[in-house]
């Protein structure tokens, strides 16, 4: 037997009446998140003009092989610099990038957009 069964008379059990419903009140809708980029930008486009810049350490407009290099640790590729040299002469073949200029922030965004590449 238990300590309330032995303390509660079984005769003087009334049921407790209904709670009565709870009306919450009303809830702000939450707000998007700050962004850790200048001027809230917000669009993907946005986002990568952001990356590119911090990548163009330079600030010609443009990310050639050493600072493309940069973008390329980021993701995970941690081979020698002759495989990078490979891999940039590839990636100018493909999408037409003139080696000793580089790619601009339209060519980068269609480098970061080109799934392909990432399997």
């Amino acid at each position: 037997s238990s300590l309330l069964a032995a303390s509660t008379p079984a005769a003087t059990a009334v049921p407790s009446p209904s709670p009565s419903p709870v009306v919450p009140a009303a809830v702000p809708a939450p707000s998007a998140p700050a962004l850790p980029f200048p001027n809230q930008a917000r669009s993907r486009m946005q986002l990568i003009s952001h990356l590119f810049e911090a990548l163009d350490v330079s600030k010609r407009g443009r990310l050639n092989s050493g600072l493309l290099r940069n973008y390329a640790d980021l993701c995970g590729f941690d081979d020698a610099e002759e495989q990078w040299a490979r891999e940039y002469d590839v990636l100018c073949n493909l999408y037409g990038w003139s080696p000793e200029v580089g790619a601009d922030v339209r060519d980068f965004a269609q480098l970061v957009d080109d799934e392909e590449l990432l399997s």
